[in-house]
């Protein structure tokens, strides 16, 4: 398994369109990714974290490709303060406690060998 952690910063008054955005890529794209899920820092709301999970890394590199195609990511950008932050990781670990919960069975595993690349050139775009 892949995963790409993406962290950014809302501009004020746009913490609900980037909601809004993730709903419906998410309504017409799923087939892209194993699992995605946007959350909201609680003690800073503009803050947010963006975890995908994908099959491998081809699909990851697939998703993106798609994405630097595609009006969506653009939009994210114009919605942010600063370029995102993504983190790339792959399987290593998961605690027999989170694979057994049924609370949480369907949330992949959050992976702790990651690399971390800024995407300034992205916003230069």
């Amino acid at each position: 398994m892949f995963t790409i952690i993406s962290i950014y910063r809302a501009k004020a008054g746009e913490e609900d369109a980037i909601i809004a955005m993730h709903e419906n890529w998410d309504a017409t794209h799923s087939s892209l990714y194993l699992s995605w899920m946007l959350f909201r820092n609680t003690d800073s709301p503009y803050d947010f974290i963006d975890i995908t999970h994908f099959e491998n890394e081809e699909s990851a590199q697939a998703m993106k490709h798609y994405l630097d195609q595609d009006e969506w990511y653009p939009r994210l950008l114009s919605l942010l303060e600063t370029a995102p932050v993504f983190t790339s990781c792959r399987y290593e670990w998961q605690a027999a406690q989170l694979q057994a919960h049924p609370a949480i069975s369907f949330i992949p595993p959050l992976m702790p060998l990651c690399t971390q690349h800024s995407t300034q050139a992205s916003m230069e775009r």
